[in-house]
């Protein structure tokens, strides 16, 4: 086990670290935190954002299973200390599904025609939005339907606007109102 301290950081600089005086860092090394109220903190680095001052650590759990991981602004720490350095190269990155994400765009392009061809209101596109992140939707001119099409919702897409079988019905309309509870908090808060 190296132990290696690159700690560059004077104990007067209290409000945090300035980033020039930040060690530098790689993937998989272990590090020792200190932040400013003098908390101690120990992990593995997983990734470091300059431009944000984000620093990701994770350590093994308790339960062995798991593991624990931190997210760690950097302009809250009085001292980081290099542990031991990691000496091989990060894992590589999985391939990703072009072909997947191809089609995902087309299928977005194509609704967001059938918005605009049809004239659906925000509210429509909006709350097509909300089901869509957890159910599959469909518009069929400006209907909406979901579940399969066991739910249909018509203008102006309120809780009340819907039909369908009860089960799916239920289910829709807890995202409507959801969705309906956001905006309002969205508008009390601006």
């Amino acid at each position: 086990m190296a132990s290696s301290t690159r700690k560059d950081v004077s104990t007067s600089d209290a409000v945090g670290l300035n980033m020039r005086k930040i060690p530098p860092l790689r993937i998989g090394d272990k590090v020792r935190l200190v932040t400013c109220l003098g908390s101690e903190l120990q992990g593995d680095v997983d990734a470091f954002e300059e431009k944000t001052k984000m620093l990701v650590l994770s350590k093994q759990s308790q339960n062995r299973e798991w593991r624990d991981v931190m997210i760690v602004n950097l302009t809250k720490l009085r001292e980081i200390d290099v542990i031991e350095d990691c000496d091989k190269s990060p894992p590589s990155l999985p391939e990703l599904n072009l072909e997947g994400i191809d089609q995902r765009l087309q299928e977005a392009i194509e609704e967001g025609k059938i918005v605009h061809r049809e004239g659906i209101s925000r509210t429509g596109a909006l709350v097509y939005a909300a089901i869509k992140k957890k159910f599959d939707v469909k518009w069929k001119g400006k209907l909406l339907c979901a579940i399969d099409e066991s739910v249909k919702i018509r203008e102006p897409y309120g809780i009340n606007d819907c039909s369908g079988n009860e089960q799916g019905l239920k289910i829709i309309q807890k995202v409507l109102n959801d969705f309906y509870s956001g905006q309002t908090a969205n508008k009390d808060g601006d």
